[in-house]
């Protein structure tokens, strides 16, 4: 909703971004932090934090800007499959709505609230294709005063899309590093059983406490043809 939110300039990790939302008006409500959004996997989890403190959202040049009062946050991840037709059209075929949190918020008084929303395990990946269309948003609605006054809310409303994937760039990176490990040590093996069976010294690759277990084996198998 472009009337509901405007960019505000600060990144704070590689998946964190910062909105300041306002009303119709241009009156400011909150600075809005979203870590994990962006990019998300199956049984992850994503923090909303809204910052209602005068000093971030006021600005030096507007003397007369005043703050809009909220009373109630509200977020969601929900999403929706769509079949695709050759004409170009689509048609919504399920709904999923994943998980959802809210908050009252005493205009004036509150500070910052933080809410969290979490994937299921199960939760579907985002796809698009030509016939079928799979896609995660993240929901977020603000209950404020009427912009034009007197009784009654206005809602800010935003809608920011998730993609979902199995497992996310670091998963993949570990992913790496530990097959990378794998290698290594099967190839440490490989290098000291070609050098026991070069130097007939099976010192070099048994240790002290597998040297034990088969010293071990070794008498109970004596005592076993014994009895």
């Amino acid at each position: 909703n472009r009337n509901a939110a405007g960019l505000y300039s600060r990144n704070v990790t590689n998946d964190a971004r910062s909105l300041r939302v306002t009303d119709q008006n241009e009156r400011p409500c909150c600075i809005l932090t979203l870590v994990g959004t962006t990019m998300m996997s199956p049984g992850g989890r994503a923090l909303l934090h809204f910052d209602f403190d005068e000093n971030l959202l006021l600005r030096g040049n507007s003397i007369n800007e005043s703050l809009i009062p909220c009373h109630q946050v509200a977020a969601c991840l929900c999403g929706e499959d769509r079949a695709c037709y050759e004409d170009g059209s689509s048609r919504r075929t399920k709904s999923y709505m994943f998980d959802m949190a809210h908050s009252n918020v005493e205009a004036g008084c509150t500070d910052s609230i933080s809410l969290s929303l979490a994937l299921p395990l199960n939760c579907p990946c985002t796809l698009s294709t030509d016939l079928a269309e799979v896609s995660i948003i993240c929901k977020v609605e603000l209950t404020v005063d009427k912009a034009t006054g007197g009784d009654g809310y206005d809602v800010l409303k935003l809608e920011l899309p998730c993609k979902v994937v199995h497992g996310t760039a670091d998963d993949e990176g570990e992913h790496d590093e530990e097959e990378g490990n794998v290698y290594v040590t099967s190839r440490m093996y490989r290098q000291s059983s070609h050098e026991k069976h070069s130097n007939d010294q099976s010192d070099e690759v048994i240790t002290p406490d597998v040297r034990h277990d088969i010293t071990m084996l070794s008498l109970n198998t004596i005592e076993n043809m014994i009895d």
